[in-house]
């Protein structure tokens, strides 16, 4: 087998499709008629200018957050959660370091289920979204979703804070996915080595020994933790970090893990062609197609276009199709009013003809990031499929 950097650039052309219902015999299949946020032009699709100078909320829609002209930004006040180590409704939190040097750490939830059981727990590795600039682990939305998702399936949450673009552009945020992962190994690792007595050390060789030295004990892993059940879990950019995380695991060792599934819950992928889906939901209000635009503007490599491979993620696909490398079982959920759904739609269809099993979760009338309000009438059977999912996949071998 050949080897697939994670950081390669994929070959492929850049597909016009019409998934959407909305298709637009307009929209644009190539660069040319492609409408960045700081085109000075109106959008065919929408006639809205853009302005100059600092990028307001009545720009690109998001309250409270300015791009100065220098490319920093300004982001929106945060109300932030401290973790609780005693059992708030029926969930802990706890921080743990996991690179001092880099400052990456990740804040931990476990289910009050622990309190009266000794059976381990399935973890799910998770990143939020954000468009990679925005939100963080311990802001109030973020907290207390992963808060409902623990206490809902009765899993172990490692949610990871990633380092945020402008700062830090792509790849450094899928580097802190991945040693995310490291981490959960590394316990595993100690765990196995208590247990039997460093035979299972030695049978991982040098590399263990390595992460070995790196990493302390964390109680709540070695204690509660089924690392034979690890998911992967992302919303929008945390989506989008998952399938690549997934990629560059498909080819590293990471045993004693075992990656039972992935949950992709509205993933932010795209490309420089303009979809149906974008231009017709263009000036949704949960996320706009300038917001979109705005983004990956920020995270991408600078000078790099919408077909880099962070953000077309459909080339490296169809190369892993030809090298027969299957990735985790897949989850993968759309909502109907989501600017970013026919990028979805072509991701599950080219995965959908791989060896890797994929199902579709699709709320026809959800906006972006739904799940993330408790009230919203898809977060309910959201959760309840999401359980499914861990549990079907968790019981198989």
């Amino acid at each position: 087998m050949r080897a697939l950097s994670l950081f390669s650039t994929p070959v492929g052309a850049i597909r016009r499709f019409s998934f959407s219902p909305f298709m637009d015999q307009g929209i644009a299949n190539d660069y040319s008629s492609v409408r960045c946020f700081h085109d000075h032009e109106p959008w065919p699709s929408t006639g809205l200018a853009p302005c100059e100078g600092d990028l307001t909320e009545a720009y690109h829609g998001i309250k409270n957050f300015i791009v100065h002209p220098d490319s920093t930004v300004t982001r929106p006040p945060m109300e932030l959660v401290p973790p609780n180590a005693q059992f708030v409704n029926g969930v802990a939190s706890k921080d743990v370091t996991v690179d001092e040097k880099i400052n990456l750490w990740a804040r931990i939830y476990v289910p009050e289920i622990i309190l009266t059981s000794d059976r381990k727990l399935p973890v799910i590795l998770y990143f939020h979204g954000g468009g990679f600039v925005c939100l963080s682990v311990h802001s109030r939305m973020i907290h207390d979703y992963c808060e409902s998702v623990c206490r809902n399936s009765n899993v172990i949450i490692f949610s990871v804070e990633y380092r945020k673009a402008p700062d830090h552009r792509l790849p450094t945020q899928y580097e802190d996915a991945f040693k995310g992962l490291k981490y959960l190994q590394s316990q595993a690792l100690l765990v196995d080595r208590t247990r039997n007595s460093n035979r299972q050390n030695a049978e991982n060789g040098a590399q263990g020994d390595e992460t070995l030295r790196k990493v302390e004990s964390e109680p709540w892993l070695s204690s509660h933790a089924d690392f034979r059940r690890i998911y992967y879990m992302g919303d929008s950019a945390g989506g989008n970090l998952v399938h690549h995380l997934s990629v560059k695991a498909a080819f590293e060792d990471v045993r004693p893990l075992e990656v039972r599934g992935q949950i992709l819950v509205q993933p932010g992928v795209g490309g420089a062609t303009r979809t149906a889906a974008e231009l017709c939901w263009a000036l949704e209000k949960s996320i706009s197609l300038r917001a979109i635009d705005l983004f990956w503007e920020l995270a991408l490599p600078i000078g790099a276009g919408r077909n880099h491979w962070a953000c077309h993620v459909v080339p490296r696909l169809e190369e892993l199709m030809e090298m027969k490398v299957a990735l985790p079982d897949t989850l993968l959920v759309m909502g109907g009013r989501d600017p970013l759904q026919d990028w979805q739609q072509l991701f599950y269809e080219t995965q959908k003809k791989s060896c890797t099993k994929i199902q579709l979760l699709k709320y026809d009338e959800a906006i972006h990031g739904f799940n993330m309000y408790p009230t919203n009438e898809w977060t309910s059977p959201f959760l309840k499929e999401l359980q499914r999912f861990i549990s079907t996949s968790s019981s198989s071998s």
